[in-house]
């Protein structure tokens, strides 16, 4: 089974809401709308583990669904296996296209440890632990990268005060937020 990508799962959502409208107004689903609502979801333990990490966002920044979406967050993860979903299900295949990159993180804080990712030619893989030869690795406490891709905080003057660091290739760094789709205003990623 392949993993259900987030514009997938926005779809899904989207029709669930469309066939609420439509049992309500028109007292039935339309089939259209009923088969996007029934599409394959693929990997369903990834799919339970992104709910989660979105309901305890929630909960944990006090927000409503509505203002989560308004606001165009990303749910928090609370471990590097649930930060590595993310990434896979965020990566942006045509936006990454012929790039090739090695990225290490090594995380401090409350989640401490090392993951990676490899890029390749518009593909992605995420794994445990320390990777070999990477082209950058990134050197933060795991909340504070939170922040940065999320948007929170400036990548740029966060590196800039010494609160996080990298080794290596820079512009496969500023890369990444092409690959995952930051906004370089809000993160300074890119």
């Amino acid at each position: 089974m392949t993993s259900l990508g987030s514009r997938e799962l926005a779809d899904i959502l989207g029709a669930t809401k469309q066939a609420g409208r439509e049992l309500v107004l028109k007292g039935s689903v339309l089939p259209e709308t009923l088969a996007r609502v029934q599409q394959p979801i693929g990997d369903l333990e990834t799919v339970a583990k992104v709910v989660n990490m979105f309901w305890q966002t929630c909960i944990d920044d006090g927000i409503t669904p509505k203002v989560f979406n308004e606001q165009a967050r990303i749910p928090h993860p609370h471990s590097l296996e649930d930060y590595l979903i993310l990434l896979r299900l965020a990566f942006l295949a045509k936006s990454a296209g012929a790039a090739k990159a090695v990225v290490q993180f090594e995380f401090t804080g409350p989640v401490t440890g090392d993951c990676h990712i490899v890029v390749d030619n518009g593909t992605i893989q995420t794994g445990m632990g320390k990777a070999s030869l990477p082209n950058v690795i990134v050197r933060a406490p795991f909340d504070l990268w939170l922040d940065i891709i999320s948007g929170k905080a400036n990548a740029v003057q966060m590196f800039m005060e010494g609160k996080c660091s990298f080794e290596g290739d820079l512009s496969a760094l500023m890369k990444m937020g092409q690959w995952f789709g930051l906004s370089p205003s809000k993160s300074g990623v890119d």
